[in-house]
């Protein structure tokens, strides 16, 4: 749409638009503000919010904008490709386009134009042509129908079109010219190189230099002067003539001097090419670094040639093809071959044929497709021998990179690939050692893979023999038929001569040259080794620890095999050997103490410094429950009971970090809780500077011992019976009391006795006997103070301590014990017994100590029972000193303490066989100890002991003790003396029967002495005793016999095997005829009843013819032998 009408104001107004848009390119400062001011000026001209200006960039084929305003689309497109919009249209055609809805829709379906962002109403747009070609496109666009644009709008903008695409095109050309300009300043700025232009004359017309040091003169004067008033005369002449013959034929031209500069002496490097008819531009170069780089690397290649001709390592190049052009002198060195012999030849001729063709791919394919490679291969030496070598290669390319041929460089590594492979083979050789393989075994595969390595035709083992031979193992190799039968020594012997022997016996490697050797009486081995082809030998010692053990022998198919390389390896590896065949030894020692430590059964635990469990055996398991699995990285406290104190654990510590042994219990948990008491030992592990770093822990399970212990010291002090405290407990129990006394509290002791206990035992036996006394424990213990003490002395005795009870309160409860014993029945079995007890009751006031609070209780239970039993009796000291009893009760105490001391002592005397004068048997005679070394006489208490019926258990005693004795002692046979209250007593006649069984004693090794007072007192029950034992293989001897009321007619009755004649009619049997009739007379009539005679007290050896005359057999006396403890 127009902003005016038509007329004169309109052109006008184009005519001030057009000059706006000639004033806007000339003033603005770049073309950014000069497109904002087109859009400025169009804008007078018509509605123009939205326009834009897109340029071509031909060079590139993208349309560009530079311009854009836009108020739906307000972001600058960027660049992109022609395509198919209404802008790229106008370009295409060159033509303006005043596009409506209906005719965009018809350049849509004419397939000129497609949609390309916001749709307007009214778009139109203007070429921009320059010379008649389209530089770009001028567009407004409308979005509503309040802007329409029409023809005489785009014949507006056309017309200011032209002047605005000049505008443009100039002000983008000013821009690129200014942009090319700034870019050449720049590359001459930085160019380091000096720029001249010489006139023909050699006159300097321009001089660029960044570097006014390397000028010959400076800058300000050269362009006043010629080349020849400031350069070297012969130089001056070089650049004139080049000069002229560039002009001349226009060839450019180069030259290379020496100047001394500024910056000192300089090596130039310039290029001349023409500059118009009569000048010419040069390019100069400071070319010295180079010069002098060139000269480095022709020193560094000079001494490249150097180490090629004197380095081990051999350099080859080759064509393509793998023919050898060039090899250093280092290969005759290597393989004996020189380099003529190898140039012009094929590489790969010398490379053993089964690994040929692996390295013709490795060194040929490979290193052309990447450029190097590597291979390691067998190699011919001249001497027809392979050498293992390592080539690595390099593609060699031309100056234009393509491929001209291949570099190599190779090393022989034959004696480093023995060594890995000795390596291998040691490490090898541990690992059979560790997996326990046969020696036998081992030394196979060493000697098998050692012909295999080093290419040897025999390799064997030898261990030194304590005979002085050596054991010949495994020879391998293609003459292993050598060793066969071969007889070697390591002494000094003709056999001893070779390299083994000599090797052992000097203790160093011993190589040898086959045909050399000349020793006495090794031609034979000299011979038969040339035979099997063996030139040369190499003996090594294996020696471990300052021992030598053996041997490790090659052969060598030359003289030179075993140069210093070879025998070093082989020592090496010989060293390795001995080693590890100690360390074979020694793993067998630690495998013989793991399995002992596997097997042990105690626990053993190794911890390390912090007491984390590193190994634990199968014992460990067993005692605690815990695996191996379970504890290892656990410390023991994983066991800790927590009975024990930490202060316990602090001092375990404190013993162990000091470097001590700590031994000790304790108390710990098993895994499953239950408590158990270990007996452990820790014994710090210390190294070699003394620092410890493990611990070793040994447990033992003592529970059950602790146990044992336990219940030992509860037995030392209970009766295993009632399970009342025993004699010893009650001992201490009383001392205490005692003590207690002494300080001023009273208390009192109840001395126990349970009367005609022999009627239940001879009725119902002993088994039965023991239940009532359990019986009458317990109702003993029921009727007490809980603080009151009831313990058993021994048989049917038992003692009630009642502490702080004065003797009043005692007797009422003694009265009311038996009372309630009284009112009891003892059942047994089906039999009810009513039985009773008398008590001694006495005061402990602290007066007496305990064996005489013992005697008066005893005096006490004594009178009770001399009273008729079942009664109570108080005795205080006093009183028990006014009684008649007091000093029978004495003997009676002491010998019951005795008897459960078990204190008493047997003397034996001698009974003499009188017609060889040998003892042929043995009385043993019961004496009681008394004060220090006394022995009290049986005299002195057996009266008490028979009056208070202690003879049953004095006999039990002698007759336990004489068996004991017998089982002992072979040979011998002992008499025993029987009292009469044991012969009465029904149930010792049974136990002794039962002991002698058990004891396995021949019976008629024992013989028991009857008293004639006694035999005759009740002959009838003694019978009875004599008829058992003598059935059960026992004898009898009738003893006194003569001072009692006794007739011969007993001596019949009387089963007895033997009569001793009483001393009485022995003693003056050599002055008193009458005794010696009666001893005749006795000795008939025993002999006559098929019994031997014994003589008592035979105190004279003149008393023995006398006897032997009147037919006696046997003499006991102090005349033949007193009694003694010992038996002969």
């Amino acid at each position: 749409m127009a902003l005016n009408g038509p007329g004169a104001g309109r052109d006008q107004r184009i005519r001030e638009a057009a000059y706006k848009v000639a004033e806007a390119a000339l003033s603005a400062p770049g073309l950014d503000e000069l497109y904002a001011r087109i859009h400025a000026v169009v804008g007078e001209l018509m509605e123009a919010r939205n326009f834009y200006i897109a340029l071509l960039d031909a060079g590139a084929g993208l349309l560009r904008f530079p311009y854009f305003r836009d108020e739906v689309e307000p972001e600058t497109p960027p660049p992109c490709p022609l395509g198919r919009g209404l802008t790229e249209y106008v370009l295409r055609s060159a033509r303006p386009l005043l596009a409506d809805p209906a005719v965009f829709q018809r350049l849509v379906d004419e397939g000129e134009v497609e949609l390309i962002g916001p749709a307007s109403v009214d778009w139109l747009g203007v070429p921009l042509l320059v010379g008649g070609a389209p530089i770009g496109v001028l567009a407004v666009q409308s979005y509503s129908g309040e802007v329409r644009y029409t023809e005489e709008d785009r014949d507006l903008l056309v017309f200011v079109s032209t002047q605005i695409a000049l505008a443009v095109e100039r002000r983008r050309t000013e821009e690129a010219l200014r942009e090319s300009e700034t870019r050449h300043r720049a590359v001459l700025e930085a160019l380091p190189d000096l720029l001249f232009v010489l006139h023909r004359d050699g006159r300097y017309l321009a001089v660029h230099s960044q570097e006014p040091g390397k000028l010959a003169a400076p800058l300000e004067t050269l362009l006043s002067t010629r080349i020849q008033d400031v350069l070297p005369e012969e130089a001056a002449g070089t650049w004139l003539s080049l000069i002229a013959d560039c002009l001349s034929d226009g060839a450019p031209r180069t030259l290379e001097y020496v100047l001394d500069v500024p910056d000192g002496r300089r090596t130039f490097e310039g290029r001349i090419v023409p500059h118009g008819e009569d000048a010419v531009l040069a390019v100069v170069r400071d070319i010295t670094e180079r010069k002098r780089s060139e000269e480095a690397l022709r020193a560094a290649e000079a001494a490249v040639v150097r180490l090629a001709d004197n380095m081990r390592d051999v350099i080859t190049e080759t064509d393509l093809a793998g023919v050898v052009r060039y090899v250093s002198p280092s290969h005759r060195l290597a393989t004996g071959w020189s380099p003529e012999e190898l140039v012009g030849r094929s590489g790969l001729e010398m490379v053993h044929p089964e690994d040929r063709e692996r390295v013709r791919r490795e060194l040929g394919h490979d290193v052309r497709e990447r450029g190097s490679g590597s291979s390691e291969y067998r190699y011919l030496r001249r001497d027809g021998d392979y050498l293992r070598v390592e080539t690595v290669g390099n593609l060699l390319r031309g100056g234009d990179g393509t491929p001209q041929g291949f570099v190599y460089g190779t090393r022989d590594v034959t004696s480093r690939k023995r060594a890995e492979a000795a390596v291998a083979l040691l490490h090898e050789v541990d690992r059979k050692i560790l997996s326990r393989e046969p020696l036998a075994s081992i030394f196979a595969f060493v000697t098998r893979e050692l012909v295999r390595v080093l290419e040897l035709p025999l390799v064997w083992v030898g261990t030194k023999e304590a005979d002085g031979s050596v054991r010949i193992y495994a020879p391998a190799g293609s003459a292993e038929e050598y060793a066969r039968g071969l007889v070697v020594r390591w002494d000094d012997t003709p056999e001893g001569q070779g390299p083994v022997g000599h090797a052992i016996r000097t203790r160093r490697p011993f190589v040898l040259d086959v045909a050399t050797v000349s020793a006495p009486g090794l031609a034979p081995f000299r011979d038969r080794a040339i035979s099997h082809g063996l030139r040369s030998a190499a003996s090594i010692p294996l020696v471990a620890h300052g021992e030598v053990r053996g041997g490790l022998i090659a052969y060598g198919e030359r003289p030179e095999t075993f140069d210093e390389g070879v025998v070093g390896l082989l020592s090496r590896f010989a060293d390795q050997l001995a080693l590890s065949l100690v360390a074979a030894d020694q793993l067998s020692r630690i495998e013989l103490w793991n399995a002992a430590l596997e097997a042990a059964a105690n626990a053993v635990v190794i911890t390390d410094r912090e007491g984390r469990i590193e190994w634990v055996n199968p014992a460990f398991t067993e005692l605690t429950g815990f695996t191996r699995e379970e504890v290892v990285t656990l410390t023991p406290r994983v066991l800790k009971s927590g009975v024990q104190s930490d202060f316990y654990y602090e001092q375990l510590w404190q013993t162990i970090l000091a470097g001590n042994v700590w031994r000790g219990e304790l108390y710990n948990s098993r895994k499953d809780g239950t408590i158990y008491v270990e007996e452990q030992t820790i014994t710090p592990v210390k190294g070699p500077s003394g620092e410890i770093h493990h611990f070793i822990s040994i447990k033992q399970d003592v529970t059950s011992r602790r146990r044992s212990e336990e219940r030992i010291r509860y037995l030392a002090l209970h009766d295993p019976l009632t399970d009342l405290p025993n004699r010893r407990s009650l001992e201490a129990s009383l001392e205490r009391i005692i003590s207690r006394a002494r300080r001023g509290t009273v208390s009192s002791l109840l001395l126990i006795d349970l009367d005609n206990f022999k009627v239940v035992n001879d009725s119902v036996g002993h088994p039965s006997g023991d239940q009532v006394l359990v019986d009458l424990a317990r109702l003993l213990s029921s009727d007490l103070r809980p603080g009151d003490e009831v313990a058993r002395l021994g048989g049917d005795e038992f003692v009630i301590l009642l502490e702080g009870i004065p003797t009043e309160v005692a007797r009422l409860t003694a009265e009311r014990l038996r009372k309630l014993v009284d009112a009891h029945r003892f059942r047994v079995g089906e039999k009810v017994f009513a039985l009773s007890i008398s008590v001694g009751a006495v005061p402990v006031d602290g007066s007496l100590d305990a064996p005489a609070v013992l005697s008066v209780a005893d005096a006490a239970l004594y009178t009770a029972k001399d009273k008729g039993r079942n009664r109570v009796v108080v005795f205080d000291s006093a009183a028990w000193r006014r009684t008649g009893v007091s000093e029978a009760g004495t003997w009676a105490s002491k010998v019951k303490e005795a008897i459960r001391d078990d204190r008493l002592v047997l003397l034996f005397q001698p009974i003499v066989r009188i017609d060889s004068g040998r003892a042929a048997h043995f009385e043993a005679l019961l004496r009681l100890p008394g004060e220090g070394d006394e022995l009290v006489a049986p005299a002195r208490f057996l009266p008490a002991a028979e009056r208070f019926g202690l003879m049953p258990e004095l006999d039990r005693w002698v007759v336990k003790r004489v068996l004991g004795i017998l089982r002992e002692r072979h040979g011998i046979e002992l008499f025993v003396n029987i009292s009469g209250a044991s012969l009465g007593h029904e149930g010792l006649v049974g136990e002794i029967e039962e002991l002698v069984r058990q004891s396995g004693v021949a019976p008629g090794r024992l013989a028991f002495e009857i008293t004639e007072t006694t035999a005759v007192s009740d002959i009838g029950a003694v019978t009875e005793w004599i008829r058992r034992l003598r059935d059960l293989g026992c004898r009898f001897a009738l003893d006194d016999f003569g001072i009692g009321f006794s007739s011969f007619g007993y001596l019949q009755s009387l089963p007895t095997d033997f009569v001793k004649i009483d001393g009485s009619f022995i003693r003056d049997l050599e002055v008193n005829a009458a005794n010696r009739a009666l001893v005749k007379a006795i000795d008939t009539v025993a002999h006559t009843l098929g019994k031997e005679t014994i003589a008592e007290s035979v105190e004279s050896l003149e008393a023995i013819p006398l006897l032997r005359e009147l037919g006696v057999e046997f003499a006991q006396g102090y005349a033949l032998g007193r009694p003694s403890r010992e038996l002969p």
